[in-house]
């Protein structure tokens, strides 16, 4: 939970003392006199201070100044910008540099809602095909096989749409979350995925003495989909699991990744080919990996908008 924004005075590596807003200071006191503090990934204890104040502000009336004390202040750089957090899961109060997450990057929510809008649009698309195509079955056959009917473009727009608008929502979840030092894996793995998107629609399904048939490219594009985006929610989690901010929901996008793998193998390797036991039901399942995933976007797409609304009404309180 974020608790202010503050500019490293240049006293601070003197001190170790760090003045917060009074406000900050005021749901702070919950964690009493003395309590756990991390700071440039080092552990320690700190210290809340209330000094009445000698400056000009104080002149004729009570004024006061808060702080928090820490050897591990020191440390900090003078005229940086850090962010004061409460981690609840802890409880330990959290103070590091502000990155370029949330706070300050002008497009983070713009690019956050196409992690909303993509699923929906995606999903009405694929329903309307389907009421388009009578005997197409959204049981038995996978979402791809609407590109073998007359009016399947629409589908090939469908998944070229789908690519960007995952891209610029991936892009976005990477400007949300705090940098790690290999935390461009996820990012990496889940523009793949959105690679994987344009693939299949570049190469769709087509007809073959009128059985609708997956083509071998549109294949690794399936693969680069799903195996992308299952590793890279996975990858991503660990490093939502350092931020504060993002830890609360960094289990559920593990958990989104590990069933999604799960799901693809299943679907690949025991549904989609013909002859195989789950034959039958290869569209339902994909539908439920498909619903899975989605579910997992929009969940994050969620949360770096509401971060997003927080941090931009935490900025004008920044203040030396």
């Amino acid at each position: 939970m974020l608790l202010d924004e503050r500019i490293v005075s240049r006293k601070t590596p003197l001190d170790g003392r760090l003045e917060i807003s009074a406000a900050a200071a005021a749901r702070l006191a919950a964690l009493g006199a003395d309590f756990s503090l991390v700071s440039a990934g080092r552990a320690g204890r700190g210290q809340l201070r209330d000094l009445a104040c000698t400056c000009a502000k104080g002149a004729g009336g009570d004024h006061v100044h808060h702080f928090i004390e820490s050897p591990l202040l020191a440390q900090l750089t003078p005229g940086a910008a850090v962010r004061v957090e409460l981690d609840e899961h802890g409880p330990a109060l959290r103070i590091e540099p502000v990155g370029t997450p949330a706070a300050t990057h002008p497009s983070i929510a713009r690019l956050a809602i196409a992690g909303i809008i993509g699923p929906l649009l995606f999903i009405t698309l694929v329903i309307v095909q389907g009421i388009l195509q009578p005997e197409y079955s959204h049981i038995a056959m996978p979402i791809s096989a609407l590109a073998a009917w007359p009016s399947g473009w629409i589908q090939n727009v469908n998944f070229f749409v789908a690519a960007t608008l995952t891209a610029a929502f991936t892009i976005g979840v990477h400007n949300a979350i705090r940098p790690t030092r290999f935390g461009l894996a996820g990012i990496a793995l889940l523009l793949v995925s959105s690679a994987g998107l344009a693939v299949v629609g570049f190469f769709p399904w087509i007809r073959v003495n009128g059985v609708p048939t997956e083509t071998p490219l549109h294949v690794v594009g399936s693969v680069l989909t799903f195996s992308g985006a299952s590793t890279g929610l996975m990858t991503l989690s660990r490093r939502m699991a350092t931020d504060p901010q993002w830890r609360g929901v960094s289990a559920y996008v593990l958990a989104t990744g590990m069933v999604m793998l799960i799901l693809f193998i299943i679907v690949g390797g025991f549904a989609i080919g013909e002859g195989t036991p789950l034959h039958r039901w290869a569209g339902l399942l994909q539908r439920i990996l498909v619903v899975v995933w989605f579910a997992g976007m929009m969940v994050i797409a969620r949360r770096a908008l509401r971060l997003a609304r927080e941090n931009r009404s935490a900025s004008p309180g920044i203040s030396p």
